[in-house]
């Protein structure tokens, strides 16, 4: 068991709740650091809980801290048979082969790559691991900034462009597995490395009635986009480490809460003693506009 702590601001309205049941243990612990008596109200429902401040006192800085105490294990992929490519879904797995969620925009230019890559796949594992050989050798890892994105077509962009972080990564794996009628669907949540604790998306995909497969673009930082590297080519395909999951699209989302970030920014991050500390920066003069400090303390063993 551990307990992840913070303090998010100066704008931030949204706090970070667990939104899986399988490892939150009670309700999120959230406090209204800043400004001090400003808060309206407090309301919590799955993977969210939103404060609602003042705005005639909400001058300055909004500092929020949470703490939530959760259970962080590896989870594998159970390796059961695949489901064949195309087989009919049920169980409400519909939800996740939506073709427009969030980055995950199908396109004639996805439906094209879907096609060739599942060429001689005969069921989803096999797709899912065709996938990931050419997101390894095809793509780069690096940052987007998000007004960059033809938000009509991210996905099509990413393909021109052949650069994704490891939301836009997932929601390509996403998209063409949806687009093979194959579910899957976005996770975030926290790292929980010491030297680099921080936010992170990855992918799950339904493989068969009720198996779902974790999937990690952000493998190519490891890999250095190679698939066949011995150690870390396949590493994190079918497994994902300890981590808490904060949020499970399109059901459990926190997102940016009612504070839209700046339309340009930068990004830092910083050890604080044992604590990490993000911040994002408006530009061009530098403003703070959020700052996230966070702390993991094991309190249990697993």
């Amino acid at each position: 068991m551990a307990r992840l702590l913070g303090d998010a601001g100066p704008t931030r309205r949204a706090a970070p709740a667990a939104a899986d049941a399988r490892f939150a243990r009670g309700a999120a612990r959230v406090r209204l650091l800043e400004p001090a008596g400003a808060l309206l109200d407090q309301r919590e429902m799955p993977g969210r809980v939103e404060l609602r401040v003042d705005g005639a006192r909400a001058r300055g800085p909004i500092v929020a801290e949470p703490e939530v105490d959760f259970v962080a294990g590896e989870q594998r992929d159970a390796l059961a048979p695949g489901a064949a490519l195309g087989s009919p879904v049920e169980g409400g797995d519909e939800l996740w082969l939506r073709d427009r969620e969030g980055l995950v925009v199908q396109d004639a230019a996805v439906a094209a790559l879907a096609a060739r890559l599942s060429t001689g796949c005969a069921d989803a594992r096999a797709y899912v691991r065709s996938i990931w050989r050419w997101q390894m050798s095809q793509l780069r890892f690096g940052d987007w900034h998000r007004n960059d994105l033809d938000m009509a077509d991210p996905l099509g962009g990413l393909l021109d462009t052949r650069l994704a972080d490891c939301m836009l990564g997932s929601s390509l794996l996403i998209g063409l597995c949806r687009a093979r009628g194959v579910p899957a669907r976005l996770l975030t949540g926290y790292l929980l490395h010491p030297a680099n604790l921080g936010p992170h998306s990855w992918a799950e995909v339904r493989v068969a009635p009720g198996e779902w497969m974790p999937v990690d673009f952000g493998n190519w930082c490891y890999s250095a986009g190679d698939p066949d590297e011995p150690h870390w080519g396949g590493y994190f395909l079918g497994r994902v480490d300890a981590r808490y999951v904060a949020e499970v699209a399109p059901r459990e989302f926190t997102g940016w809460g009612s504070a839209p970030p700046p339309e340009r920014w930068y990004r830092l991050e910083k050890l604080d003693g044992q604590r990490i500390v993000h911040t994002l920066h408006a530009l061009p003069d530098n403003t703070l506009f959020r700052r996230d400090v966070l702390d993991l303390q094991v309190v249990a063993p697993a």
